[in-house]
């Protein structure tokens, strides 16, 4: 019964809804159709109506109520697109922004291009693989555990550090930096530049340093990753 009951109320709710849509659409098509007055009162608030009822009320036209095309809207918009880069060879992060407008400039040189630097090139996106250590043969070197190689406390030769961009922006100006003790910073040599959705791999010689680390020391290396149109990434082992 109750259930019944909820059913018929459902459909007496939906009934009044179509009710006042179709009563709001005929409003519409009747105020477009019909003169449509306007006065504006002494306190400062407006007034509609569709007679005029007051010395002040003044004929006014309301907007046409249309369908929109938004295809031939958006394809009318690509067409007055302003130039880009798409027809002069990409856009060259590289180059910075152009001083004049901060806009970026193509690889072919162009510079009139419209597109925001800022947005275009800023920023790659990178992510860094766990730090590998390698021996004096450049196999990777196990530091933590209890394996039989770490009880001999085999000092590692270098560190490996893998950075990946996983954006399709190119990374460039990169510089990694790994810490192994408190105050003792080493710059890592490798690429300048990471190809979008490609993979950098960057490597510190540990036997500049003047006094070798222990193997705790070791296993809370850090790591730091810069570059002009990035974020900086750091982390440790």
């Amino acid at each position: 019964m109750q259930s019944q009951r909820t059913k018929v109320l459902s459909l007496r709710s939906a009934k009044r809804s179509l009710s006042f849509l179709l009563v709001t659409l005929c409003f519409i098509q009747i105020a477009n159709a019909q003169p449509t007055y306007r006065r504006t009162t002494e306190s400062g608030s407006v007034l509609y109506s569709s007679k005029p009822s007051h010395s002040n009320d003044t004929p006014v036209a309301l907007p046409r109520i249309s369908r929109e095309d938004f295809d031939k809207t958006i394809s009318a918009l690509q067409e007055r697109a302003p130039s880009n880069c798409k027809d002069h060879e990409e856009v060259d992060c590289s180059r910075g922004p152009d001083p004049a407008d901060g806009s970026v400039i193509c690889s072919d040189g162009f510079r009139d291009a419209v597109q925001p630097f800022r947005f275009r090139c800023l920023e790659a996106k990178l992510s860094v693989a766990k730090p590998v250590f390698l021996d004096v043969e450049g196999e990777p070197l196990e530091i933590g555990g209890k394996s039989e190689q770490n009880k001999a406390l085999q000092f590692p030769d270098s560190v490996e550090i893998s950075v990946r961009n996983s954006s399709d922006i190119e990374a460039y100006g990169l510089q990694v930096t790994v810490s192994v003790e408190r105050g003792q910073e080493l710059t890592a040599s490798g690429p300048e530049k990471i190809e979008p959705f490609g993979m950098g791999t960057f490597s510190v010689s540990l036997g500049t340093l003047s006094e070798k680390p222990s193997r705790m020391q070791l296993e809370k290396l850090r790591y730091r990753v810069v570059c002009t149109n990035c974020t900086a990434v750091s982390g440790g082992r």
